[in-house]
């Protein structure tokens, strides 16, 4: 990597050096330089819970409710937006109700995707919730967390 630099700025070098010997001749050399950023997104989860916890009175009701669920902080230069992979674990979870930027979208057991907008050039810090609508034969007590969250590229 360091020998392609170093070749560049000596190709723009002698590049510069020829143009300026013509120009005290009477000529006139333009150089045009152009760059492309490629689109990129990256996350970082800053908090998420490790368990979930089910009591007997959300099992009476068929859902547990965790409003402060995961908190992702995102960067993105895609002026497409990006999307959030949800990946559920369906063994106790039915489907999840994701709670985030004003809006609820319901999500089947498996898997969904959620389009996000273009936060602008800034870091976006996303708060989501959930409801979990569990399944009946699901027993009131302590279970991993169920759900994944990745920004992603589409």
């Amino acid at each position: 990597m360091k020998r392609i630099v170093f070749a560049g700025i000596l190709t723009l070098a002698i590049m510069l050096q020829s143009s300026l010997g013509l120009a005290v001749a009477g000529n006139r050399t333009a150089v045009q330089v152009s760059a492309t950023v490629l689109p990129s997104t990256s996350q970082t989860i800053i908090r998420q819970p490790a368990t979930l916890t089910v009591t007997p009175q959300d099992m009476a009701k068929g859902f547990v409710d965790v409003s402060a669920g995961t908190v992702v902080r995102v960067r993105s230069n895609d002026l497409d937006g990006y999307y959030f992979n949800f990946s559920i674990d369906g063994q106790y979870i039915r489907a999840t109700e994701v709670l985030m930027s004003g809006r609820s979208v319901m999500i089947p057991s498996g898997s969904g995707l959620v389009h996000q907008p273009f936060p602008g050039l800034t870091d976006a810090t996303i708060h989501i919730g959930y409801r979990f609508f569990i399944s009946p034969n699901m027993e009131p007590g302590t279970y991993a967390w169920p759900i994944d969250v990745s920004a992603e590229r589409q």
